[in-house]
Order: structure tokens, then C-alpha cells, then sequence
């Protein structure tokens, strides 16, 4: 495949640009190898693959994310001038694997890990408020105005099992 510009079906998340990459369908097993993209000034790439020849799909995924601006990937449209929610270059990996005879029951089987960071970045402190539902506060800030928190880094290493994230790290 060699697409110019995919649209990710959303506003609030920019466009790959180019997406290119070998997609193969060979004996019931779709695979997508040597994902390459851009998105955000930073890059993304790996390999896709559904297994269609048992009574249940295997969903498989390695996917890397290096140097992405969280600031432009997520369109962020602020009132007044407000930082946006959240910035910084992002990376990671993901190492993912699921079964099952529709999306919901994949999703839901999934087992791997998901590494990410984030450096040199900024968070909201709304969002940071809003998070701990620390309602209070984060009416606060609306009426006397948002802050950017600095984030120096942030580190992040999560086991997936059954569907579910669970910190083994976060930093």
C-alpha cells in the first residue's frame, strides 16, 4: 500500500502522512509488514497480521511510535489561547496479541506489553484535576484560567492481559 494521506476518521488526530507498507493476503492470513508513517513530526512503524484460518481470527501487532508531538498529533483547539492539554515527544512500542470471532471478543483477549515515553513535554493542570476528580480544584481553574504543568519525563511499562492495561511501571 502507498497512501499520500490517510484520515484516521476523527478531528482530533492528524492524518498519517505518507502510510506505506506490504499488504498480503496469502492463505486465510492478512498481513500488513513494514509499516512505515509519519504523523505529528514523528514517525511510526511494524508489522499487522490477521490469522483467519482457525474457528477464531489471531490478531497479532508489533508496533513502534518514535518522536511524536503529542501537540500536533492531537488537534487540541483551546479557548483563548490556553496551552494545549497535553505536549511532548512521544515513543514506545507495543507487542500485542488476541483471538476471537469478532472485534470486541479480540480486544478483549488481548496479551503483550505496551512501552511508552514522554520527554520534554507539558500536561494541563485542568487535566491533571479532572483526572483525580478533584472537581473543586478544576472549577477553579476554569474560572481563573488553565496552566501548563512541565513534564521533564514520563515512562510508562504496561502488561496487557485479557484486554486490560496494568501498570508494571509508570514514572
Amino acid at each position: 500500500i502507498d497512501f499520500d494521506h490517510l484520515d484516521l476518521g476523527t478531528r482530533y488526530l492528524e492524518a498519517l502522512r505518507p502510510l506505506r507498507g506490504h499488504l498480503q493476503l496469502r492463505g486465510g492470513v492478512l498481513t500488513l509488514e513494514g509499516l512505515q508513517a509519519r504523523t505529528g513530526e514523528g514517525r511510526v512503524s511494524g508489522d499487522l497480521a490477521l490469522d483467519g484460518r482457525g474457528t477464531a481470527a489471531v490478531w497479532t501487532a508489533r508496533v513502534r511510535w518514535d518522536d511524536i508531538r503529542l501537540e500536533r498529533w492531537i488537534r487540541q483547539v483551546r479557548e483563548d489561547k490556553a496551552p494545549p492539554f497535553v505536549s511532548g515527544r512521544w515513543s514506545g512500542q507495543a507487542q500485542l496479541r488476541g483471538d476471537g470471532i469478532s472485534t470486541a471478543q479480540i480486544l478483549g483477549s488481548l496479551k503483550g506489553h505496551v512501552r511508552s515515553s514522554v520527554r520534554g513535554g507539558s500536561i494541563s493542570h485542568l487535566v491533571v484535576e479532572g483526572a483525580g476528580i478533584d472537581l473543586a480544584e478544576a472549577l477553579g481553574l476554569l474560572v481563573e484560567g488553565d496552566k501548563s504543568l512541565p513534564v521533564t519525563c514520563a515512562a510508562a511499562d504496561l502488561s496487557v492481559v485479557d484486554g486490560v492495561l496494568r501498570p508494571r511501571v509508570f514514572v
